[in-house]
């Protein structure tokens, strides 16, 4: 019985589905701190549309001179459904941080507080 359990136990990864992520490219690249996020924390990132289960989209709800707002929006590349949607974050430029990027920061930002919460929603909902 024990050695059964055993087994069963060690093929228990082989059987299980990893999740295949897609991130959306931007035309300004911003999507790289999301990538390197998903990356590290080990989930497998896929950069074709069509081999993905999820595709995570960086939205910018607002962009000015030195603000930026906005939030990550998790897709179905299959039928285009919605799967969930990250809190929004903002980020300022200014001169204690180089005058780096908002839209850049607030990326970053959005890859460190809430990419990892968006990926659990959605996980806990869909049972992938």
């Amino acid at each position: 019985m024990k050695k059964i359990i055993l087994l069963i136990v060690l093929c228990m990864p082989l059987l299980a589905r990893a999740q295949r992520i897609f991130v959306e490219p931007n035309p300004r690249g911003y999507e790289q701190p999301i990538i390197n996020k998903l990356i590290e924390e080990k989930y497998k990132v896929v950069f074709k549309s069509d081999s993905a289960d999820i595709t995570i989209k960086c939205m910018t709800s607002a962009k000015k001179k030195y603000r930026a707002i906005g939030y990550l929006l998790a897709v179905s590349p299959k039928d285009g459904t919605i799967l969930g949607e990250s809190k929004r974050e903002s980020a300022r430029s200014n001169y204690y941080n180089g005058l780096e990027d908002p839209e850049y920061r607030m990326m970053r930002q959005l890859a460190n507080k809430e990419l990892k919460n968006l990926l659990y929603e959605i996980s806990s909902d869909k049972k992938m």
